[in-house]
């Protein structure tokens, strides 16, 4: 594997690493950690070179995606408001949508690192 390779997989393994950490203060900290903390596994494996199936990523990023589902309708309705800007400023319970926006964008943020790390080469 190259050394741009390692760099990154090293990244994605520390990015993850922390999203699992700050989520420990989450009202639901165990969906969340287990699935930031499973991301930084797989990366973490790749990167000692501890061999898995590429199966365990597609498994894991099919899991993500059927479980991203339940976040469509809250996506929808942040799409219809007027100010898109919401979604980075404070949670009121009357706009469900601002959290299941971000969990659902957090959920594809954990997508792309694992199809980064299925993208770079041994």
């Amino acid at each position: 594997m190259s050394t741009t390779g390692k760099i990154i997989i090293a990244l994605l393994t520390f990015v993850f690493g922390l999203f699992a950490y700050y989520q420990i203060n989450d009202p639901d900290p165990v969906l969340w950690v287990t699935i930031y903390g499973a991301v930084c596994m797989v990366a973490f494996f790749r990167l000692i070179n501890v061999y898995y199936s590429q199966r365990i990523v597609f498994l894991l990023m099919l899991l993500i995606l059927i479980y991203s589902t339940v976040f469509i309708p809250g996506i929808l309705e942040w799409l219809t408001q007027p100010n898109k800007e919401e979604i980075f400023g404070a949670m009121y319970k009357e706009k469900p949508y601002i959290e299941e926006s971000r969990e659902f964008f957090g959920l594809m943020i954990a997508v792309i690192g694992l199809i980064v790390l299925l993208r770079i080469k041994e």
